[in-house]
């Protein structure tokens, strides 16, 4: 082994590092993403539902707001989404 080997050893010991960095950190953002986008409904029908029990909020509206949430703003996880 010269030091030619050595250098090309340690250039891709540093290139699989680098690979393994952006992974994880994609990864990282793929999942927050899941995360959020999955609970963020449930989060917005908990504060309604906190909010009725102080008899803050009109029940109708609650109502109309918690149909809003949880049927006509779905917003399905996309990988596009993702930046």
């Amino acid at each position: 082994m010269n030091a030619n080997h050595v250098k090309e050893i340690s250039q891709v010991k540093k290139n699989l590092e680098e690979i393994r960095k952006n992974f994880v950190d994609s990864l990282t953002l793929i999942i927050k993403d899941l995360i959020l986008s999955a609970y963020q409904n449930i989060i917005s029908g908990q504060d309604i539902s906190c909010l009725q029990q102080k008899e803050k909020i009109d029940l109708e509206k609650s109502k109309e707001k918690s149909y809003e949430i949880f049927l006509l703003n779905k917003e399905p996880f996309s990988f596009k989404n993702i930046k």
